[in-house]
């Protein structure tokens, strides 16, 4: 990798460093010395949850010349996924059923401010490790004029020919899933005999890169259908109450529309907030029916899940700003509770295969069922995060790494002219939810993700476009 220093961003760079230098100061001698911590003490570690992540939006907003980029957005879902329910506190709004209200799972007792407190610390040095591995990497890396590579039919004609047994097979996983969340509820989804055949999992994890395929290859000419399909898809999983499976690649839909084929302008934008506000109000209430299941539902249930009260961007972020109490429980049970080795690297080890990971006498560690299951005694996920595997790990400063990691997939999308768009694009769109996935998830479902979708899918593409069309 070639570097350069261009000296006009060496002032956030520089700042940012000092930044976190602080902010590591303040969490081993101010906070992890503060004994008695108030609802006050909340209130204002929250305020600076925001203020970081205003100021890290902001300092890869310049590093990548005054634009939004793919890394503002990951930034964005991480701080939903980690400070949802803080951003809330920190207005003065808060619900009967927040972090701190009552037992989190199970027989998991209720947190004391102390422990609310360290892990909104702790989860704040994640993010800015996170942030400034992201912004160095940027940084650093050499800006290079990009052209029009070739590819842009071959990524065209094997998304297409993909998409014929992936989309179909990804439809009837989710009839399947629908089915069985019906007559059960969502929970017995995770945890008992439903399973699913490997094949309809691969095919949906390759659902979004096909459509993102059909799309740049075609130049948005087939936009119609990928995104009539693409609102089945998500229409259908709200059905089953599920909402992880289409999140993250529809911010990504909305920001590959903005930048390569319609700005979006204010009406164009408040149009698309009051879709969204209903939107969420349909799926916050269908996340409450889903416990149920939709056979054993009656008719006050439906009634108390649409009703007014439930704001549903509130219920939004509470929801998934719930990956903090993951964390929290973690450094409760301590490292101790934890352990498996580096998970980071046996994760690592079997995304590749889990043959490659035996050879080094690696076995998977899943996290989110050893928590739920043997910690928790509870019969549904808790899930996991990067934030909390990063303490069983023993230091934050791994979300460094994996910044890196992240900017050295997806910096530069703000530097390409959408009328060359080039193979590095389509990987940079297709690969960012698969990064996203650790913030509600465990390193060994991501780094799988990121290996398939990131790297051999684009890898696939790239030998068939030598074998086909090099010549031509």
């Amino acid at each position: 990798m070639k570097i350069s220093i261009p000296s006009k961003k060496a002032f956030w760079i520089l700042s940012y460093a000092l930044f976190f230098l602080i902010n590591i100061l303040i969490y081993f001698f101010l906070d992890m010395e503060t004994d008695i911590i108030t609802d006050f003490n909340i209130f204002i570690k929250s305020w600076c949850a925001n203020i970081v992540f205003l100021i890290s939006v902001y300092v890869i907003y310049q590093l990548e010349n005054s634009k939004i980029g793919l890394a503002s957005i990951v930034l964005l879902i991480g701080f939903i996924f980690n400070f949802g329910q803080t951003a809330m506190w920190s207005i003065g709004i808060h619900t009967n059923n927040e972090i701190g209200t009552g037992n989190i799972y199970g027989a998991f007792h209720c947190p004391s401010n102390r422990e609310i407190y360290i892990s909104i610390s702790y989860s704040i040095l994640c993010f800015i490790a996170l942030s400034f591995g992201m912004a160095l990497t940027i940084f650093l890396k050499k800006k290079k004029i990009r052209k029009k590579d070739g590819m842009r039919e071959c990524i065209y004609r094997v998304s297409e020919i993909v998409a014929i047994p992936v989309v179909p097979l990804t439809f009837l996983k989710i009839i399947m899933t629908i089915n069985y969340s019906v007559k059960h509820g969502y929970a017995a989804l995770y945890y008992s005999g439903f399973r699913i055949p490997i094949i309809f999992e691969f095919a949906e994890r390759l659902f979004f890169p096909v459509l993102v395929g059909i799309l740049i290859g075609s130049q948005y000419r087939r936009v119609k259908i990928v995104y009539a399909i693409f609102a089945l898809f998500m229409i259908s999983y709200c059905f089953a109450g599920e909402r992880g499976n289409w999140f993250y690649d529809l911010i990504i839909l909305i920001w590959m529309h903005h930048r390569f084929y319609e700005k979006l302008d204010l009406k164009k934008m408040l149009k698309l907030g009051l879709v969204a506000f209903f939107s969420l109000y349909i799926l916050a209430a269908m996340v409450d029916i889903r416990g149920y299941g939709l056979a054993n539902i009656s008719i006050d249930d439906i009634i108390e899940a649409f009703a007014l009260g439930n704001n549903p961007v509130i219920r939004f972020l509470m929801e998934m700003g719930g990956s903090l109490s993951v964390t929290l429980m973690v450094m409760s049970f301590g490292e101790n509770m934890f352990q498996f080795g580096n998970t980071f690297a046996s994760s690592f080890l079997s995304s590749i295969s889990s043959k490659v990971a035996e050879l080094f006498g690696v076995h998977n560690v899943y996290l989110s069922n050893y928590l739920s299951q043997d910690l928790l005694g509870i019969s549904y996920g808790a899930g996991f995060n990067f934030f909390a595997e990063t303490y069983i790990n023993g230091s934050y400063l791994y979300m460094l790494l994996y910044g890196v990691i992240v900017a050295m997939f997806i910096s530069g999308s703000c530097d390409e002219d959408s009328n060359k768009f080039s193979f590095r694009i389509f990987i940079m769109c297709i690969v960012t939810p698969a990064l996203c996935s650790n913030f509600r998830g465990e390193s060994l479902a991501t780094f799988k993700s990121i290996m398939q979708i990131g790297v051999l899918y684009p890898l696939t593409i790239w030998i068939v476009n030598k074998i086909f069309y090099y010549r031509r």
